[in-house]
């Protein structure tokens, strides 16, 4: 693209959004073009292999959510082998390291509240509510921890949004892909015409006409798709001008969480000494929640801070945050683990093509949230996590998001030829 080249349809992201988008188009005889700023597929999914752990180490998006049918259609697709996960939950507290089987049905009780309330962020919810302290503790705990969301911000109305449409899909079940989740990214990506290490940098556009600048030169185009994390649109790094007013909208809506996960192969599993199933470990350190490979049998243990754990430890190097994982280990096993022989970090809110991990709504934000899902003049299409509604934050909802805009642009484009 040294000169400036012309096409029907451009999709900026190489995401598991812009590759389902991609892929969907293409299904409808249109032939777009992807302009991708890495020099892979799967944005944020990114997965390594070791030749001495039995599972891919997965830094990015590692479980199948519940059995949404957009994915669950491309895996039995792809036929490759999916786990389910089981085994146990246990806690460190002043009992010692139990499994964690108290405190659920309390929890269960503050969310019912939750859904008969209006709207308000969560602190605000949570502060008004009978409980015990220690429910509520618990239950912000987890919001912000599986959301990456902060309590001051997050809407309880998008919160219940979340809790309806996992229901809807058995989201309470965890599934792993044994292949590697950008397994998935590069099946979507298979004929289709991406073209990597090509940043874009500005979208200029009038009604049917976009001009899109770019690393590698300039590309006309009828209609784009912009599939790219939020924060890279909300900071500058990619221009669309003139500015969609659903866009500048979004910017206040919708939020993006920080995560630091940490994953350590380990020259045995200590920890199924006492816990031979566990596979989740919480307890209150600063890696509050930890995971093993279970059922598959291999020392391999990953731990976690989202939300306002991340935030604490943003910007640390990443010696410093490996020896405090270690210690949170420590603590939450009352043993030493031992010496890690492997460690594999990402911090994607460092990323520079991320700037966060993934994203939630903030109070009275859904509307707008909504609207960024509308194309803009039949010639700007949104999609990506941060447009999946009550799936944010997941690959299943990625790929729908994917296709919602591509049978967009599909309809629009068969409306424009009558």
């Amino acid at each position: 693209m040294e000169n400036t080249s012309n096409t029907e349809t451009v999709i900026v992201g190489a995401g598991v959004a812009g590759l389902a988008a991609g892929r969907e188009l293409s299904r409808s005889g249109l032939r777009p073009v992807l302009l991708e700023a890495r020099d892979r597929p799967g944005g944020r999914v990114l997965t390594v292999r070791d030749p001495h752990t039995a599972v891919p180490i997965e830094l990015g998006a590692e479980f199948v959510h519940g059995v949404h049918p957009d994915l669950w259609k491309l895996l039995r697709e792809m036929r490759v082998p999916v786990i389910e996960l089981g085994g146990e939950h246990w806690t460190r507290d002043s009992d010692g390291f139990h499994p964690a089987n108290s405190g659920w049905d309390e929890m269960d009780r503050v969310f019912e509240a939750m859904s008969q309330a209006p709207e308000q962020s969560f602190a605000e919810f949570i502060d008004g509510i009978r409980a015990a302290e220690e429910v509520k503790r618990s239950a912000t705990s987890f919001v912000e921890g599986f959301n990456a969301a902060r309590k001051e911000q997050v809407s309880i109305a998008w919160l219940n949004q979340e809790e309806k449409a996992s229901e809807e899909i058995d989201g309470d079940r965890s599934f792993r892909v044994l292949a590697g989740y950008d397994a998935v990214a590069r099946h979507l990506a298979r004929d289709l015409d991406v073209r990597f290490s090509t940043e874009v940098r500005e979208i200029r556009w009038r009604p049917g006409s976009v001009l899109i600048e770019t690393s590698a030169g300039s590309i006309r185009a009828a209609r784009v798709i912009v599939a790219v994390p939020l924060p890279l649109l909300q900071n500058g790094r990619l221009r669309i001008t003139p500015e969609p007013p659903s866009l500048s909208n979004a910017v206040n809506a919708i939020a993006t969480g920080n995560a630091l996960r940490i994953t350590f192969r380990f020259a045995e599993a200590r920890w199924a000494k006492a816990a031979p199933h566990v596979s989740f470990i919480h307890g209150n350190v600063d890696f509050p929640v930890w995971w093993t490979a279970y059922p598959v049998n291999t020392p391999v243990i990953t731990g976690w801070a989202a939300g306002p754990r991340a935030d604490a430890l943003a910007g640390r190097p990443e010696s410093d945050l490996k020896q405090i994982a270690i210690e949170s280990l420590r603590k939450l096993l009352g043993g030493d683990p031992g010496e890690p022989e492997a460690t594999w970090f990402h911090d994607w809110s460092r990323d520079p093509l991320a700037l966060g991990a993934y994203s939630y709504v903030r109070t009275n934000g859904s509307p707008a949230a909504e609207a960024l899902r509308n194309p803009v003049e039949h010639t700007i299409y949104f999609a990506g996590e941060a447009l999946a509604g009550g799936h944010m934050g997941t690959v299943h909802g990625a790929i729908a998001s994917g296709i919602h805009a591509a049978q967009r642009v599909a309809a629009d484009s068969a409306e424009s030829l009558r």
